[in-house]
């Protein structure tokens, strides 16, 4: 069970992140993957527990961008098992 976002640009200039502050650490984990070297970025969340449950918090990056200092996803997530899991 895991929820993917993406980050992309349309900018000329490559885009690069930095994670810069995570609150839900030790609650759930997320996996940031280049998917073309630059431009797109694939942002996957997964929990750390097997519970079913819901997380909020926020995880920023640094960018190289002036314009665009910083991006900030605001997590309201909510996990539930897959039928036939156990419990």
């Amino acid at each position: 069970m895991s929820k993917e976002a993406e980050i992309w640009t349309t900018q000329d200039k490559p885009l690069e992140l930095t994670e810069t502050e995570f609150t839900l650490a030790g609650k759930i984990k997320y996996d940031l993957k280049e998917v073309e070297k630059g431009r797109r970025y694939k942002l996957t969340f997964q929990p750390i527990s097997g519970s079913e449950t819901t997380y909020r918090g926020f995880l920023t990056f640094k960018t190289n961008y002036e314009e665009q200092p910083e991006i900030k996803f605001v997590i309201r997530v909510h996990f539930t098992k897959a039928a036939g899991a156990e419990k």
